[in-house]
């Protein structure tokens, strides 16, 4: 046994006279070298002759470690776990043992090994950066004492982060092929090697059935973490105590070192009825997986499963000696016995109950590896290393840090790429603000502890850096408005630019149409024209044709039989005069016979210009052509060659008479046809410009075309056309003030959008971390965020606000409607509450969050607490149905029960989402909705408890009861009023509601509509009676907004009585700053209040707000304020009722801005206590002492008591005499200081 503490009793002197005590000492260095080199050297001669030496080196350098590590960190409240024994240098060596030759390169390599050893066991577990650079410098020490070398030699050749942290052996390389195979321990020199392994490990590890899948992120010291749980796992005997704040990656690393490792995990459910018999059945099932069946594992164990101290002495008593007593019964250790009995026959052991008993135990100890993950916050881990002491001395401790900034970094880099959230440049920026963001909640919560202690030096800096922020916010807020001004401008310039061109095309367009219907009457009258000249044409053209077809066949030889006549025949003498007055020749046989001669009479004949005929031509022709013989049948029979030529005069006679009468013709159709081609021409170009300028309309509207076959059936059906008309002149003019303000919403949007970066990072800042806090401290955090957010270049909302982001405003009337306060912070935490991922957790001390929660969610909420003994049935049926459930009245620590809900340990099977509570698997329902609330007024949570919620803090405020009691005093003396302002809260919210569906329904209807929304007619119809709809209760909005007002500022009548009566609530509620005992409720004091209203009227007193409203709100003040300090007295000490009179009249007075606070701080701190630069000489040192008069002197500073030292001086015999005066609060003060 051990000395007395640390758990074990004192033994008394009567017991311990019945025994021979034997006190075993430490044993000495020698000792100690001789035991370790005994293991040591012979191990060390299996390798190289650089090595061999080293045996006897490395167990004086341990000693020596083991001694200097003793001295210099000792076990303090804050470092109870600082305890070191001989198990500690043991575990040095065995690491050492556990080296190959074959992979230990030389003798840096060997000091490299024991460094590493020396490191896991003793500076895992110290907790702050100093003590481990201390412990570096030891370590740097002893090497160069007795191995002549130092760290950074060592390291020369590694990597930044190595050279830092010290080397890295594991053996996490190794195939787990065969669990007997010896494992390679080894130096892992890349690190990035390192995390790929690990990843693909993980990646494994969530594809494995039945394991929940987990979402993390590798970082250096995650890494780091995993290897030292990996090494233990790995050890014979090897167990861990995990020390960290919930969150930190205790239990992942652990779930993920197990798997990598090969190790079953083996966790206990812990329900709300667990006791120490359930988990001694635990343990037995437990005890059966390791010792009987022979799997390793890995028993994880956390504190928030501790439901009973036993459950730790347990544990203790497994890892001192590896046994429970008293865990089995003797029929069960029969059972154990039977079943290793062919194990133990296998290795030798003899077969009796003593020695397989002893086997079994062993075959325990060396397949189960205890998973201890304590947290270090608050006295239950300083009490249990005290009481339990194998905790510490057979387990090897692994100390989580909060995570360092890099690793943040890191994490939300990891989340960023996942979703790809905003653009790759703006990702690490996004990143560094999140470890900003998470690091300055951290310095927050350390600030509100520092603030109760320096609270006015605090704020005056805190007022100062806001006033700053504020003034960058504006310059900021005015930059920004000039430019959505310009955007403004250039919308209004383009709506000009295309009504202008819409103009244009009309006109044109209109142009075009009469050009072209002009055009088009010229072509009519020019195509009459040439019809008419060609109608004559054709009279004369076939005979002019018959002739010429009759000359064509003419030859010289036909010519020549004209010309031998020496006196012609009279039909031939007449043709050929006639032939001769056509070519313009004397008309007689000699001129004919010559013109014959010619070798081209004939082509003269064929070729003749009929077109140039002249009218004197024509007449001396008609000579010759009127005669009865010349015909050319009768000229025929005389000259068949005479014949031919008859028919060509004739038929040149008859196409000069047609031609005279058409040639006018032809040359009014010739100058028509030129002007209508210019014209033409003129036509095709305007048809032109008006193409492009339509084509240009035409993008701008097509979203009112559908396609051209459609207007070109609207052109065909004038009767569709003319309904679509009218349709269209419905929609238009019905949605035309949708239009318009959709119009400026998407502008609206289009601007959020580009700030949309920095505000959902902001915000998702503040949803995640400043619910706990109050609205000083959210103020300050956000306006840290917001400056990191913009020094890192990334587009953010100027003055940005939270509720604007995330808050719709008709949730927000619909939760005002059901009782949540109106002020900012209660609309915070509205926010926060239903838009959070965690389930809220309610610090509520006056109950206003949970009568919020039970209106909201009306009658189908179940309400449990802790205490019922069915809570957790009702939470399994909510969870199924997918309703909610509010557990109210929680304390500082949670049932365990509740874990699985809290973290939301969903499992996906096939379909079904699987949340399993305890044995039971339930069908997981995504409606369901839990709410957990305190009445706590300052309740202590530990880190794993705000992991798996969000505090919110529902204390009430000064704004938000002033409107609460507002309403009372008013429902009380003007209850027509107060039940015509609910209703009309309850109206309007619903009627905002109401039209934010109905725009909804449009733009449903809109969107869903197929084709054109024209040949819908139930579509237009629907929009219409929608837009109808909306418009009615727009109006009716307007109204009721109107109605409002007007009732708000009646009721603001009564903001006085409001004022008063909340101004004195607080100053019951701050007396739990004198003494705890006094708590004051908040539905007990609205109670008072109603009854000092009823009370405090008389029967001169009925008045309403036509009557005179100051008597009455007097009235109830004077009233009230008096039952108030009866009612506090009566449970107040009797040195602290002046104490509460007199912070009742001074909040009261401050609250009416009659009490100046530079007066009232000097009367509660007095003046300058630290000296005074201008000293002023004492006029009245015989009754004044010298340090009343310095605080005279700093009274005369203050602007109403200045001429104060020149009264003393003055009359000073006056104030002497008020001095010495028995009762000097009841004298006239001197001179005209009275008043």
């Amino acid at each position: 046994m051990g000395p007395p503490g640390g758990g074990r009793s004192v033994i008394s002197s009567r017991f311990q006279s019945r025994f021979n005590l034997i006190n075993i000492t430490f044993p000495e260095n020698a000792q100690l070298r001789k035991i370790f080199e005994t293991m040591l050297v012979p191990k060390l001669g299996e390798f190289d002759d650089e090595i061999k030496p080293l045996g006897a080196p490395l167990v004086t350098a341990t000693i020596l470690l083991y001694q200097t590590v003793e001295a210099n960190f000792l076990p303090t409240p804050a470092n109870c776990h600082y305890l070191f024994n001989l198990r500690d240098m043991a575990k040095v060596v065995q690491g050492i043992l556990t080296s190959d030759k074959h992979l230990i390169s030389g003798r840096d390599g060997m000091l490299r090994l024991w460094v590493h050893e020396s490191l896991r066991v003793f500076s895992d577990r110290l907790t702050s950066a100093a003590d481990r650079t201390t412990f570096k410098a030891k370590i740097d020490e002893i090497l160069g004492a007795n191995f002549q070398t130092e760290w950074s030699r060592l390291l020369n050749n590694h990597s930044e982060t190595l050279k830092e942290n010290g080397p890295i052996f594991s053996s996490i390389f190794t195939p787990l092929e065969d669990e007997n195979s010896p494992l390679k321990y080894d130096e892992i020199d890349d690190v990035k090697a390192l995390k790929r392994f690990v990843e693909d490990q993980l990646d494994n590890y969530n594809v494995e059935p039945g394991l929940v899948p987990m979402d993390l992120v590798l970082f250096g010291d995650a890494l780091m973490h995993l290897l030292r749980i990996y090494r233990q796992l790995t050890t014979p005997r090897g167990n861990l105590l995990l020390v960290g704040v919930g969150g930190s990656g205790r239990q992942s690393m652990t779930r993920l070192a197990a798997f990598i490792a090969g190790c079953d995990l083996f966790l206990i459910e812990v329900t709300k009825n667990y006791r120490p018999l359930d988990f001694h059945d635990d343990m037995k099932k437990l005890y059966n997986n390791t010792g009987v069946m022979g799997k390793r594992t890995a028993f994880l164990f956390s504190d928030t499963q501790i439901k009973s101290e036993s459950f730790i002495e347990d544990i203790n008593n497994i890892l001192g000696s590896g046994e429970i007593p008293g865990l089995f019964e003797k029929d069960e250790q029969c059972a154990i016995i039977d079943g290793v009995r062919a194990r133990a026959r296998a290795q030798g052991v003899k077969e009796n109950k003593e020695s397989l008993w002893n086997f079994f135990i062993a075959e325990v100890r060396r397949n189960l590896h205890v998973v201890l993950a304590l947290s270090p916050i608050g006295k239950g881990f300083r009490n249990r290393v005290r009481q339990f002491p194998s905790l510490v001395n057979n387990t090897t401790i692994d100390w989580f840090d909060e995570w360092p900034i890099d690793a943040l970094q890191e994490v939300g880099m990891k989340f960023l790429d996942e979703k790809r959230v905003a653009q790759e440049a703006q990702r690490p920026k996004i990143s560094s603000v999140f470890a900003v963001i998470h690091s300055s909640v951290v310095l927050a919560s350390a600030q509100i502890i520092i603030d109760s202690r320096d609270k006015l030096k605090n704020g005056l800096a805190k007022l100062e850096e806001s006033r700053a922020q504020v003034e960058e916010m504006s310059k900021q807020l005015e930059e920004r408005k000039i430019v959505v001004a310009q955007k403004n401008k250039d919308c209004s310039d383009l709506l000009v630019v295309i009504v202008s061109e819409r103009r244009v095309a009309d006109e044109q367009r209109k142009q075009v149409e009469a050009e072209s219907e002009r055009i088009y009457k010229e072509e009519v009258e020019t195509k009459k024209i040439a019809d008419d000249a060609q109608k004559d044409l054709d009279e004369a053209l076939p005979a002019l044709a018959k002739a010429m077809a009759e000359v064509d066949l003419l030859d010289k030889k036909s010519i020549a039989e004209v010309k031998v006549y020496s006196q012609p025949p009279e039909a031939v003498s007449l043709v050929m005069c006639a032939i001769m007055v056509l070519f313009g020749l004397t008309p007689t046989w000699a001129t004919a016979k010559v013109k014959m001669n010619d070798v081209n009479f004939l082509q003269q004949i064929k070729t003749f210009d009929k077109d140039s005929i002249r009218d004197k031509t024509i007449a001396a022709l008609k000579k010759f052509t009127s005669k009865e013989m010349f015909k050319a049948d009768i000229v025929r029979k005389v000259s068949s060659a005479a014949g031919a030529l008859c028919s060509w005069v004739l038929a040149m006679e008859v196409y000069s008479n047609v031609f005279r009468l058409v040639a006018p013709k032809r040359e009014v159709l010739k100058k028509s046809q030129q002007a209508l081609e210019i014209k033409q021409k003129d036509l095709q170009r305007a048809k032109a410009k008006l193409q492009e300028v339509t084509e240009k309309v035409e993008s701008l509207k097509k979203q009112y075309d559908d396609s051209v076959s459609e207007k070109n059936a609207l052109r065909e059906e004038a009767e569709v056309l003319e309904l679509k008309l009218s349709r269209a002149t419905q929609l238009v003019s019905g949605l035309s003030g949708e239009r318009e303000r959709w119009q400026v919403s998407i502008a609206t949007k289009d601007g959020s959008l580009l700030n949309v970066v920095g505000d959902a990072l902001v915000a998702a800042a503040f949803l995640s971390y400043a619910g706990p806090f109050d609205t000083a401290f959210r103020s300050a955090l956000l306006d840290t965020w917001s400056n990191r957010v913009q020094q890192q270049g990334l587009p953010m909302t100027p003055g940005f606000q939270f509720t604007d982001f995330l808050a719709d405003p008709t949730d927000v009337r619909h939760w005002n409607a059901h009782g949540l306060p109106r002020d900012n912070l209660s609309t915070e935490n509205g926010v926060v509450t239903t838009r959070g991922k965690r389930w809220p957790l309610m610090i509520d001390p006056q109950g206003q969050g949970n009568k919020w929660i039970k209106s909201l969610e009306g009658a189908k909420l179940d309400v449990v607490d802790p205490m019922m003994k069915d809570f957790l049935r009702k939470l399994e049926n909510a969870i199924r149905f997918g309703t909610a459930v509010l557990m109210q009245d929680i304390q500082e620590e949670l049932d365990p029960s509740l874990e699985p809900i809290l973290n939301k340990s969903i499992v996906k099977v096939g379909n079904r989402d699987i949340l399993r509570i305890g044995d039971k698997e339930l069908d997981y329902n995504r409606d369901f909705r839990f709410y957990l609330t305190t009445k706590l007024h300052n309740p202590h949570y530990t880190p794993e408890v705000s992991t798996k919620t969000t505090i919110v803090n529902f204390v009430v405020k000064e704004q938000g009861l002033e409107a609460q009691l507002l309403g009372t005093v008013v429902q009380m003396e003007e209850p027509a009023l107060e039940e015509q302002k609910s209703e009309l809260v309850i109206k309007v919210a619903a009627a905002k509601r109401k039209l934010v569906d109905l725009e909804n329904e449009i733009l449903r209807l809109l969107s869903a509509a197929k084709g054109s929304l024209l040949d819908d007619e139930s579509l237009v119809n629907t929009l219409n009676a929608s837009k109808t709809t909306s418009e009615e209760v727009s109006s009716q909005l307007v109204i009721s907004e109107e109605t409002e007002k007007k009732i708000d500022a009646a009721r603001m009548g009564y903001v006085a009585v409001a004022v008063r009566s909340s101004t004195l609530y607080f100053v019951l509620n701050d007396m739990t700053k004198v003494d705890p005992m006094y708590q004051f409720s908040l539905d007990s004091y609205v109670d008072l209040f109603k009854e000092s209203i009823a009370k405090s009227r008389s029967a001169r007193q009925t008045l309403t707000l036509t009557d005179d409203l100051s008597e009455r709100i007097a009235a109830i003040n004077e009233y009230h304020t008096y039952a108030v300090y009866a009612y506090a007295c009566r449970g107040l000490f009797e040195r602290h009722k002046l104490l509460f009179s007199f912070q009742m009249c001074i909040r009261v007075m401050q609250s009416m801005n009659k009490v100046p606070m530079d007066e009232y701080e000097f009367l509660l701190k007095g003046g300058n206590l630290l000296g005074h630069e201008e000293k002023v000489n004492n006029p009245v040192s015989d009754f004044c002492s010298d340090s009343v008069w310095n605080s005279v002197v700093d009274l005369n500073r203050l602007a109403r008591f200045q001429g104060l030292v020149s009264s003393f001086e003055q009359a000073g015999k006056s104030w002497k005499q008020w001095f010495q005066s028995s009762c000097p609060e009841t004298e006239q003060l001197p001179g005209d200081w009275e008043g």
